[in-house]
């Protein structure tokens, strides 16, 4: 070697590897871990060669130096071009030029926006790999990486508890009767001694007054207009074929062949849907019910009217052909899943397969083929044939909508038109084909988009989301808000029909849009452009607090928010309540998530940014208290809501308790936090670039929830007071299933009959959760009134045991 050439030593790797401190492979014109953080535009090499004495040129360095500044200069040429670009806009549109800033943070994100987005990827490790929909709140806990951390520190600490009560014997009845009559994937196959099934449905229909009760409850109501599946004069006609008329109290059911079961299916169903339609978020009272109502709330019909109808189903399965009653109750079962208090949830909306089978017997009947180009053979008018095709639409794009399951129709495939308006008609189909016709316009474009952002295929740039996703949001951003839709006149069943559209629509496109602005901003926390991630947390910040305003239907001193006074049936609405509150809990516990992280991790305190924090948190926390409230309510009805109550009430207490200022004392659950965070990724956090003024931002978007939180009487959002009594029937009869299964207790064992309050919490550790009165044959009396205190037996499960052993089934 030559004495005069001296050892340089170079700093090859680019700038954001030197900056980063990782290993860098020198490739050009992108090194491979800038491919892998995604920043084409960031990575940079700038030759800084240190001789001592003299340095020999090689023209290997010389030409490498060559291409990475040819490549840097094209770049900059580049963004010069666009800038001149968007300097003449802005001066011809607005006549000033804006400023620099704006600019670069401009063309940063539209260089980000050449990226394709994928709403089906970048799940975190160690999320479960079944399919939820990338629309559903379990997307924001398999793709926030704060909500992962803190979902899977709460299963570690769930595992832990498994372990150590898994010897405990209340613990294996708890668990054995549960995986028995509940747990049907796990449970042994059996054969089940059922009694015949016209037996079962004869007992369903022995209380002839109260059939006819219910049929009338059911078409005299808001479910008759919102599910348009039945005419009530072709329907009274089936149901007196098959037991007689109304005036004939000793005729027999006939119930003899196996072409009866539809019609027996459907009337269980109808009973079923008017028995709950005399239940509401508010506090019941004798004064406000009718003879007729009473007798239906003090007769209430189970879920074993649900149960005999899919044998129903299943005995219609056998027929050689499927006529247009068995279309007619598979429909109504699918629409009676998705408001069923003892089985909906809002994570599964309508599963793909059982909507497979359903559209394949709509085929058979003909409702792809419009009435006037095709004859369906069925008897009925073209608008009711329209009606009910429309049906099976709506189920495909709710399940698109609400949690981004892949369309199962192709508008190829049919040439069924939206029912067409004629004034002739009566008032009532008018405005039922009306909202239809509204509904399907918002539908159709809505399909549209959403099949072509949500591929999986060949997926789209964010820029085409965006460009995509603009008319629909304007057409939201033109949509009443919640208070002028409640302060519409609900006088007639017209008015409620259309403000129940209304809201419908309202609540179904905010989720959709709340949800795809959440996975934009996870797109650029990931891309490090954090004024685009800001402005997407903003929007789905925005849209949640229009919407938020409606957890006052379950303030229950206000008189103003009733469901049954705006809506009619207040089950019809729960549902998307309770949809919409839980993804709200979820998004405002990501907040929660990323301060608390914040505190544990951040080193190097900033006294005024963390005074904003603790601020934000302050906001949050109380709305997550309501929240939590709201679905306590809700669980005076719905086996979900309470699943969710006592899960959310669970992680609250040991995951999202924090202190104001840096003075926190990490306790062992933030330490296994912190752990399961540092497993999720070693990228920079955008969160944690956050200035004072973005959280600013933040808690100025946040105060919406506030103003509305303030509304909230201090005793409002309680458990109803007849939730002690009968309305609560679908946990009293999962809780006296597992009782009965349950051994006797020995004879030196105490059996107490207590006097419960009726404002006792459901779910409250003091409280322990009681057996529905027991069904007798006598006449119901005033004892048998849940408005009244009344004594009930305790049964072995305790409030606790039952809430454990759900935490274990909800966090697997």
């Amino acid at each position: 070697m030559d004495s005069t050439i001296k050892r340089r030593r170079a700093r090859k790797s680019c700038l954001v590897c030197r900056e980063k401190k990782t290993r860098c492979d020198q490739q050009k014109p992108i090194c491979s871990m800038c491919k892998r953080r995604k920043y084409p535009g960031k990575c940079v090499y700038k030759e800084d060669i240190e001789v001592d004495e003299t340095v020999q040129q090689d023209q290997e360095n010389s030409k490498a130096d060559h291409d990475s500044w040819s490549v840097l200069l094209k770049r900059v040429q580049l963004l010069e071009n666009t800038l001149k670009e968007q300097q003449g806009k802005h001066h011809q549109h607005h006549g000033f030029t804006p400023s620099c800033g704006s600019n670069i943070h401009d063309l940063l994100s539209e260089d980000t926006d050449c990226h394709t987005l994928n709403f089906n990827n970048d799940e975190l490790p160690g999320t479960t790999s079944t399919f939820t929909g990338p629309l559903s709140w379990v997307s924001l806990v398999r793709k926030d990486r704060y909500l992962s951390s803190f979902t899977l520190t709460l299963q570690k600490h769930r595992r832990d508890h498994d372990s150590q009560i898994q010897n405990d014997p209340t613990w294996i009845e708890l668990s054995k009767a549960y995986a028995k009559h509940f747990d049907y994937e796990t449970a042994p196959l059996k054969d089940v001694k059922q009694s015949s099934i016209v037996e079962t449905v004869t007992d369903l229909m022995k209380d002839k007054r109260l059939v006819w009760l219910l049929v009338d409850k059911f078409f005299d109501s808001d479910f008759a207009q919102v599910l348009p599946v039945l005419l009530r004069e072709q329907f009274i006609e089936q149901v007196e074929s098959l037991m007689g008329g109304r005036s004939e109290e000793d005729s027999k059911i006939n119930f003899t062949r196996r072409d009866q079961c539809p019609i027996a299916g459907l009337l269980l169903l109808v009973m079923r849907m008017a028995s709950l339609s005399v239940y509401n978020m508010k506090p019941l009272t004798s004064m406000a019910m009718s003879e007729d109502d009473n007798y239906i709330f003090l007769n209430p019909v189970t879920r074993s009217a649900v149960e005999a109808a899919d044998r129903c189903i299943q005995e219609s399965k056998k027929l050689l052909q499927v006529s247009l009653p068995f279309f007619q109750l598979s429909l109504l079962k699918r629409y009676y899943e998705l408001i069923a208090p003892e089985d909906y949830d809002c994570m599964r909306v309508t599963p793909p397969g059982k909507f497979g089978e359903l559209l394949h017997y709509a085929i058979q009947c003909s409702l792809n083929r419009d009435p006037s180009k095709a004859d369906n053979g069925l008897n009925i008018s073209d608008n009711f044939a329209r009606r009910l095709w429309f049906m099976v639409l709506q189920l495909d794009i709710n399940h698109l909508m609400l949690v981004g399951g892949p369309s199962l129709l192709d508008e190829k495939m049919y040439d069924t038109e939206l029912p067409r308006l004629n004034e002739c008609e009566s008032p009532t189909e008018f405005i039922m084909d009306k909202n239809i016709v509204d509904f399907g316009a918002l539908a159709e474009q809505a399909h549209k988009v959403l099949t072509d952002i949500l591929r999986v295929r060949d997926p789209p740039t964010v820029r085409e989301i965006k460009t995509k996703l603009q008319p629909i949001q304007e057409k939201v951003d033109q949509f009443s808000s919640v208070e002028d839709i409640i302060s519409r006149p609900s006088i007639t069943m017209l008015d409620r029909m259309t403000k129940l559209k209304q809201m419908f629509i309202l609540v179904n496109s905010i989720c959709v849009l709340m949800m795809i602005h959440y996975h934009l901003f996870l797109y650029y926390c990931k891309h490090n452009d954090r004024e685009s991630a800001l402005d997407h947390y903003i929007k789905v910040l925005k849209m949640t607090s229009r919407l938020y305003p409606t957890i006052l239907f379950f303030d229950q001193n206000n008189s103003i928010y009733d469901m049954s006074v705006h809506f009619g049936c207040a089950v019809l609405f729960v549902p998307k309540l309770e949809m919409f509150l839980h993804k709200t809990m979820h998004i405002l516990c990501s907040i929660v998530a990323r301060i608390k992280t914040f505190k544990l991790i951040s080193s190097g305190p900033n006294v005024r940014k963390m005074a904003v924090m603790d601020k934000i948190v302050i906001l949050v926390l109380v709305s997550l208290t309501n929240i939590l409230k709201a679905f306590e309510v809700m669980s005076s009805t719905h086996l979900h809501a309470w699943i969710v109550s006592r899960v959310a009430s669970f992680a609250a207490k040991r995951l999202y308790t924090l202190e104001p200022g840096y003075s926190m004392v990490p306790t062992e659950i933030d330490l296994d936090i912190i752990r399961q965070f540092n497993r999720s990724g070693d990228d920079d956090e955008i969160f944690f670039h956050f200035t004072e003024c973005d959280l600013e931002r933040i808690y100025q978007t946040l105060l919406p929830f506030s103003e509305t939180d303030n509304k909230i009487s201090s005793t409002g959002l309680k458990i109803m007071p007849d939730t002690s009594g009968e309305s609560s029937r679908w946990l009293m009869e999962t809780v006296r299933e597992l009782a009965e299964k349950r051994p006797q207790a020995e004879p030196n064992s105490i059996h107490t009959s207590v006097t419960m309050s009726q404002n006792e919490k459901l779910g409250s550790t003091a409280a322990t959760v009681r057996s529905p009165i027991a069904t007798t044959t006598r006449s119901p009396t005033a004892a048998d009134n849940p408005l009244y205190e009344t004594n009930f037996a305790m049964t072995d499960f305790t409030s606790d045991e039952l809430e454990t052993y759900f935490l274990t089934h909800t966090f697997g």
